[in-house]
């Protein structure tokens, strides 16, 4: 009888390999979610940092004009899937002078992202012509 009981004790049961498939399973599952939630995360920074550089381009080639010539500007276009525009119009406040004229700059960067709609806005001033400089 002792020679049976320590045959009837080797190896493992059915159920106990089918709760450890099981254990196994839900593990592999929530490290594929993790991964997947990462690339997600990866993928959207990758767009948002696209959007920056080009709203820095498009700024830079606006302030790169004439500053005469800087409070008629009105562009817009697309850069793959990335919508930009840019405005340029009169800076008016009581606070400034009229020997110093600004303008106000504004690119906006649109773009898709997971079905949402996302955006980045970039604003800046810059000095046009001077009146009465001598």
């Amino acid at each position: 009888m002792y020679g049976q009981n320590k045959m009837a004790e080797q190896g493992f049961t059915l159920m106990e390999i089918l709760i450890s498939l099981m254990i196994l399973a839900v593990s592999l599952v929530t490290v594929l979610q993790l991964f997947s939630g990462g690339l997600t995360s990866l993928y959207s920074s990758g767009n948002h940092n696209q959007a920056v550089l080009l709203a820095r381009e498009k700024i830079e080639e606006a302030l790169a004009v004439q500053a005469a010539h800087v409070e008629d500007l009105h562009d817009a276009g697309m850069v793959g899937e990335m919508r930009w525009t840019v405005l340029a119009e009169p800076f008016h406040e009581e606070e400034t002078s009229d020997v110093l004229r600004l303008a106000r700059l504004v690119v906006t960067v649109q773009w898709t992202d997971g079905g949402r709609e996302k955006s980045y806005v970039l604003e800046t001033l810059t000095p046009l012509e001077q009146r009465g400089a001598l």
